[in-house]
């Protein structure tokens, strides 16, 4: 059997021995070859310059059975991938943020108490469980194709840092814009909103309970305040979460007072498209 190894650095071949017709030494068919190619950034795809011949039918280890990845570096970047608005060609097509005229940002239709742990069935973390939350909401409501996450901070993540930093208009579901940019989110103390946040991912005023809350656990500079329902893993009463109010344009949008209501308390959550 032969297995071919090859890179765009340097290709080398393995000669195995093989007796009869199985091993192809003893003038019988030979093997079928197939093509497996590298997946560093484990995102499923593979890198075309980077790939194996062998006699296995199915890619294992690193190797997958596509070559689609332009940047095996990045997992975000990858043919048909979603283009976001992070000055990179994630779909490998057209160049940086091609297509793209606006972000999305809407409030969830839902209530949540301040554990989103609940949602993540892997690894129980809060911020990943609010994620799933949000991109959930936006592909059942058909919103454009995208990454969509929360507007949420922890003791160790700050939405700032957490979260693309579009230099995109932020729009609601009905077109509506909301502010010239994310710099013009976080700098909400010193410049208002254009328009509160107050549609849902369906394009409708979402529920009161019996307010337009919604947890963030971020001041008006997009940096983690110190009540965040326990990194969002708490649903206790005694726990606190800091809040937004959805009917401010100021910095009370993401921080209403900058103390927590309990984290037994059902509220919405803001989500942005990447």
């Amino acid at each position: 059997m032969n297995k071919l190894l090859k890179s765009s650095a340097a290709i080398s071949l393995i000669l195995t021995a093989g007796c009869g017709p199985e091993g192809g030494g003893g003038g019988g068919t030979p093997d079928p070859e197939y093509t497996h190619y590298e997946d560093l950034d484990s995102d499923g795809f593979g890198n075309p310059l980077n790939f194996i011949v062998d006699n296995e039918p199915i890619a294992s280890g690193s190797y997958v059975d596509n070559d689609f990845d332009c940047d095996d570096t990045d997992d975000t970047i990858y043919e048909g991938a979603p283009e976001m608005a992070d000055g990179l060609d994630n779909d490998c097509l057209n160049g940086p943020d091609d297509g793209i005229s606006d972000r999305i940002i809407f409030a969830s239709s839902g209530f949540y108490t301040g554990d989103f742990a609940q949602y993540d069935l892997v690894g129980a973390d809060g911020i990943t469980g609010a994620d799933i939350k949000c991109q959930e909401l936006a592909d059942n409501a058909g919103l454009p194709q995208g990454i969509y996450r929360a507007w949420l901070s922890t003791s160790t993540s700050n939405v700032v840092d957490r979260l693309i930093q579009s230099p995109f208009p932020y729009v609601l579901t009905d077109g509506t814009q909301v502010a010239a940019d994310f710099n013009s989110l976080i700098n909400a103390a010193s410049v208002n909103l254009l328009n509160i946040i107050d549609l849902d991912e369906t394009g409708v005023r979402p529920p009161t309970n019996p307010y337009l809350v919604s947890w963030t656990g971020t001041d008006e500079f997009g940096e983690a305040l110190t009540d965040t329902c326990l990194d969002w893993t708490s649903p206790v009463g005694t726990d606190l979460g800091v809040h937004g109010g959805m009917l401010s344009v100021n910095g009370q949008w993401t921080s209403f007072s900058g103390t927590g209501i309990a984290c037994s308390f059902a509220t919405h959550v803001y989500c942005l498209q990447q």
